[in-house]
């Protein structure tokens, strides 16, 4: 985070229990980050999400939501308006409709004048953009959309997002696992 001046970082897959915070010292620089995580209670080891912030972040912190094993929020402190930061690790196609809503729930939660940031594994491929998606897609989408990648053109397209990962060209070798 200091080499690349990153003031926040969204973590999936945390694969932590429980919900809290706690400070990391970087052993190198002695330069304090605070992991704020949300996971399973059942301490099976799955699933998890999470935020690493620097000082200079973690004082502008206004709220800390841990949601669920797959969900948690932010909302920071800005100017001209605050910034609601969702971390999420999306279910596969094999989950309940319940539990695919809850991003779309927590979302709707948000302030309207603060600016949303959703960041994290969607577990989606949304394919090239088309004439009705062209706002919200670049020209990289990789693969054929699947029903995880429609599910994120619609909520990208209700909530006026922009799914950014499809507007620049990546390296062949980042592209699919």
């Amino acid at each position: 985070m200091e080499k690349y001046n990153i003031d926040i970082l969204c973590i999936s897959e945390t694969r932590i229990s429980g919900s809290g915070s706690i400070v990391i010292t970087a052993p190198e620089t002695l330069h304090q980050f605070h992991f704020s995580y949300s996971g399973i209670e059942d301490y099976s080891g799955l699933h998890g999400v999470g935020f690493i912030m620097n000082q200079r972040t973690r004082n502008a912190l206004l709220e800390w939501e841990p949601v669920s094993c797959r969900l948690a929020r932010i909302r920071l402190k800005g100017n001209p308006a605050n910034v609601s930061i969702i971390s999420t690790y999306a279910p596969t196609r094999d989950a309940t409709e319940t539990t695919k809503d809850e991003l779309q729930q927590l979302s709707s939660s948000i302030a309207a004048r603060d600016y949303s940031i959703v960041a994290g594994d969607f577990n989606a491929r949304v394919g090239p953009s088309e004439q009705t998606t062209r706002q919200i897609l670049g020209k990289f989408g990789q693969g054929h959309r699947c029903e995880n990648g429609q599910r994120l053109v619609n909520y990208a397209l209700m909530n006026h997002l922009v799914i950014t990962n499809t507007i620049f060209q990546h390296k062949p070798s980042h592209l699919l696992t």
